[in-house]
């Protein structure tokens, strides 16, 4: 993919804008590539005809990078940064640490989670010893839409992803992400710009959760890691100490940095309340992020959930009809570890599985 193809910065607006027109299920019908260009084009400030084309992805496994102001955990900056990162290969999962350093390596006292209506779910979640890892180990799809110098000439792909993300024990110590492009697909458009946006192999490490550059949405600025972008207000024990202990009260504040993409309210408080389900939040506060989204109007819970791979799951769901958009969140039952999502009606679903090991780079024996 060329580099001139890529919009380098967007305001928060055109932000918005991008993240509610494009999502994960590829839609090809005409109407929707339609509202797509439309919503595209007025999100980039541009007229029908564009002198300069560019490229929006989507990363597969919505997560990450903030702005440096009040943060929005995740919602808007995610798209800036994954444009270019998606781009060189990189890809974002939802992996992140606090900061545990607790020496006594194995699983916490289980907490039972009462969700309403007889769900519940066990929040049971292990303690890092220094030198060791969590690894998530996912399978995802990413789309991406293609917009050339005519508002008519647009590409759309789908792409497989297989990504692995280590997660010290210590939230600033070395992280490490690795990632694999799997099937590949031009759902839509020119063949030769779609295999241009077919994404690379890529190792990357970092710390506090941020792989490669990132830069500031609105200035271009490079963000250093651990701090000034939001990840350690995610990602480290002060960010969770803040949070409130009731789950109403966070309920409430996750509530409010919904902010204004577009996106059904009730559906964006479901995706921005699973942004702050970390590898190693404390279980005390995955309880409560559990209850909290329980407490989402319309929310509804399911028991047993199917997933791709065989697992069966919890999950919480909200649709929006009117608006298009639905999310479900897939979550094990016996731990708390997120091991799903579906980010759109017709969206396929990504899966994560959960393991401790010894060292970076290494898998648990299958």
């Amino acid at each position: 993919m060329r580099d001139d193809n890529l919009r380098p910065m967007w305001s928060e607006t055109e932000l918005d804008a991008a993240l509610a027109a494009l999502r994960s299920d590829v839609d090809t019908e005409e109407d929707t590539l339609t509202a797509v260009r439309a919503e595209l084009i007025a999100a980039a400030g541009g007229p029908t005809e564009r002198e300069n084309p560019m490229t929006v992805t989507i990363a597969p496994i919505s997560q990450e990078v903030e702005r440096p102001r009040k943060p929005r955990w995740g919602t808007l900056t995610a798209v800036a940064a994954t444009v270019a990162a998606l781009a060189a290969g990189a890809v974002f999962v939802t992996t992140q640490g606090t900061g545990d350093t607790n020496p006594a390596a194995g699983p916490n006292a289980g907490i039972e989670v009462d969700l309403g209506n007889g769900h519940k779910i066990t929040v049971d979640q292990p303690t890092l010893a220094p030198g060791q890892y969590r690894l998530q180990e996912s399978h995802g799809w990413s789309g991406a839409t293609h917009v050339g110098a005519d508002v008519n000439d647009v590409t759309q792909v789908r792409q497989e992803g297989f990504s692995d993300t280590w997660t010290p024990a210590t939230w600033t110590d070395d992280w490490r992400q690795t990632y694999e492009p799997g099937s590949f697909e031009v759902v839509s458009g020119d063949p030769d710009v779609g295999e241009a946006m077919r994404s690379k192999p890529s190792d990357l490490g970092g710390k506090c959760g941020q792989f490669g550059e990132q830069r500031n949405a609105d200035t271009g600025e490079t963000i250093p890691p651990c701090r000034g972008n939001g990840w350690e207000e995610i990602g480290s024990p002060e960010f969770f100490a803040g949070l409130p202990t009731d789950p109403q009260a966070l309920y409430e504040k996750i509530k409010e940095n919904v902010g204004s993409s577009g996106n059904d309210p009730h559906v964006q408080a479901l995706m921005n309340g699973s942004r702050l389900l970390q590898p190693v939040t404390p279980p005390e506060v995955r309880a409560n992020i559990l209850r909290a989204l329980a407490l989402i109007p319309g929310v509804e819970i399911v028991d047993g959930a199917p997933l791709p791979d065989g697992r069966t799951a919890t999950a919480l769901a909200v649709d929006a009809p009117a608006a298009e958009v639905a999310y479900t969140l897939f979550v094990d039952p016996a731990t708390g570890d997120v091991i799903g999502y579906k980010d759109g009606p017709k969206a396929k679903i990504d899966t994560s599985t959960w393991s401790v090991v010894d060292e970076m780079g290494a898998k648990p024996a299958k």
